[in-house]
């Protein structure tokens, strides 16, 4: 017979690790609480290996057999479980009145060993990560200057939730798209979509579409990505669907939500216990958004400020910062990543720390040239963009090296304003200081003397 484990929520929210009794083995039941009296859901272990991740604790591979709430009734037997005997289970199964799960438990487990015994795997029983959910936010939102990695966050963010993430591998375009959502089959369980300032609450929920059939136009109620993805969501209870939002921040939030800025609410969500619904105003129909689908917003705070967001928007959605990560590559003896670091403090001093580069703009720089064409096809027109062509600024952030030309123009003309002008410009694309060593190290070399000591 298999053990028993008792994982508290509040103590995982704490440091994902707190049991009742030493940490599961492969095979064993866990139960996730919330406080004393009330269940959030039951599952088998199939792996019992830890890892440490980015932003995510302590966790375990498992099976949920089960994943809705539920009252238990007299909690002080769960603090008590021993080796699991036939005596425990009984008084497990009298305690918790969750017969239904159970049998669902019995079923699992003669899955689970016959797999086991004729040494077959299922894709529960792979290398893909199968992760409470009450560890993600069902909204959040991921924040910080251009560049950070926020987009490839979501990619991974979304395969730990539902499920489908490899340790093995690095996070690829493909192996998002092999779970990508397809609006016409209702296949899949991640949909990714863009907002901008043109997209409507037509698009993202319901709206009439103009249609031609047979030479005749016709209009049309047609259902928006959200609604469609939600329908699919509360059709797969026992799966997880995530929707993620890239640039949030771009479009009308108020306008595009509509009524939905309170369906998203964790505990107006369906089947919770505010659980709220309306009627759409273009097919009638009475909506709510599932408790099994999850929003994710990327937010580019160069653009627009977390401060400026709708004040409704900011209370549903939790945020993660993201900035500037300094662990790259040491190139020809050039730091890359205190140069990066440089930068940014020089930005944030002049601008703002919203306006900083992110460590994605140097991340697969490997050669001389491949620096050089950062520099002039990404980092220099954007610092062009920040300071709006202001070449005394520009030439500040990279330690007056020689990546800008100035020639004074002392004519007649210009004597009536009793100084001197200058003429700025950017070097050529083959100029050959863009290949020049020295020109990238001048730009920390004045704040970090002890590196040009070094050479």
């Amino acid at each position: 017979m298999k053990n028993n484990y008792v994982l508290s929520h509040e103590a995982e929210q704490d440091n994902h690790s707190s049991f009742t009794k030493p940490k599961p083995n492969k095979g064993d039941v866990i139960l996730i609480t919330l406080g004393q009296n009330r269940g959030l859901g039951i599952g088998i272990v199939l792996n019992d290996e830890y890892q440490r991740e980015f932003h995510l604790d302590h966790r375990l591979h498992v099976v949920w057999v089960n994943k809705e709430n539920t009252t238990l009734s007299g909690h002080t037997e769960i603090e008590d479980f021993g080796q699991a005997s036939d005596s425990d289970i009984t008084l497990f199964r009298e305690t918790l009145e969750y017969e239904p799960t159970f049998q669902l438990i019995d079923d699992s487990m003669g899955k689970y060993e016959d797999s086991e015994d004729n040494n077959e795997r299922s894709e529960s029983d792979s290398n893909y990560v199968n992760s409470h959910d009450t560890r993600f936010p069902l909204n959040q939102i991921l924040f910080g200057p251009p560049g950070t990695g926020k987009t490839y966050q979501t990619k991974e963010l979304s395969l730990r939730i539902i499920g489908k993430y490899r340790n093995d591998t690095e996070i690829d375009n493909k192996t998002f798209r092999d779970f990508r959502y397809q609006t016409e089959s209702g296949s899949g369980q991640i949909a990714m979509i863009t907002f901008h300032q043109n997209y409507s609450y037509e698009d993202f929920v319901e709206g009439i579409k103009p249609e031609t059939d047979q030479g005749q136009l016709t209009y049309k109620i047609k259902s928006g990505i959200f609604k469609k993805i939600a329908s699919s969501a509360q059709k797969n209870q026992e799966k997880n669907y995530v929707l993620v939002i890239d640039e949030i921040n771009r479009g009308n939030i108020a306008k595009i939500f509509g009524e939905l800025i309170t369906l998203i609410e964790d505990s107006k969500r369906l089947k919770e216990k505010d659980e709220t619904t309306v009627t759409l105003p273009y097919s009638g129909e009475e909506f709510g958004v599932p408790n099994n689908l999850y929003l994710i917003g990327t937010m580019n705070t160069a653009d627009r400020s977390i401060q400026l967001l709708d004040t409704a928007l900011r209370r549903r959605f939790t945020f993660q910062e993201m900035m500037p990560r300094y662990e790259l590559d040491k190139i020809q003896d050039i730091d890359i990543s205190i140069l990066l670091e440089t930068i940014n403090e020089r930005i944030t001093v002049l601008l703002d720390r919203e306006h900083q580069i992110g460590h994605t703009y140097l991340m697969k720089v490997k050669t001389i040239d491949d620096l050089s064409a950062a520099f002039q096809l990404r980092i220099f027109p954007l610092l062009q963009e920040y300071f709006f062509n202001d070449w005394e600024k520009i030439a500040f952030i990279l330690g007056n090296n020689g990546f800008i030309s100035k020639k004074r123009v002392n004519e007649l003309e210009f004597d009536t304003y009793g100084d001197d002008r200058f003429i700025y410009a950017r070097l050529s694309d083959d100029d050959q200081a863009w290949n020049d060593a020295e020109q990238y190290r001048k730009i920390y070399q004045q704040n970090h003397p002890e590196e040009s000591e070094e050479k």
